[in-house]
């Protein structure tokens, strides 16, 4: 189900990508697949031309955030799988999608309360 619900994720028609997201979302979210992997393909959706899809894209990375400490795993993924050339992500969105989910200064995770530090969502 997940392998044909990747492609979906690019789909050059809107309401495919968005309800191939929410579909995505609902599954990861609910621990129902293993987010790696697929975290790249919705991270790519923080970049996307259409406010809807780029809003469920940010949801689930807000939701995900408050998962726990689970987005430290999946970064290296991101930047993997953002980084490679025949995916083709230019300079300028992978700077955004990447500021977007690299905790920071000031990011917030519900496991490290005590720490002192706080993610902020766009």
């Amino acid at each position: 189900m997940t392998r044909n619900s990747i492609p979906s994720l690019r789909d050059p028609a809107q309401q495919v990508r968005k309800t191939a997201g929410l579909v995505m979302t609902h599954l990861i979210l609910k621990d129902m697949v293993k987010v790696k992997g697929q975290v790249s393909e919705m991270a790519m959706l923080l970049i996307n031309p259409e406010s809807q899809i780029a809003a469920l894209a940010k949801k689930f990375f807000n939701e995900l955030f408050h998962k726990g400490n689970a987005i430290y795993s999946l970064l290296p993924d991101i930047i993997s799988r953002l980084s490679d050339p025949e995916l083709g992500v230019e300079e300028e969105p992978f700077h955004t999608i990447m500021k977007y989910c690299s905790p920071g200064p000031g990011a917030h995770f519900p496991h490290s309360t005590g720490l002192g530090i706080r993610h902020t969502c766009i």
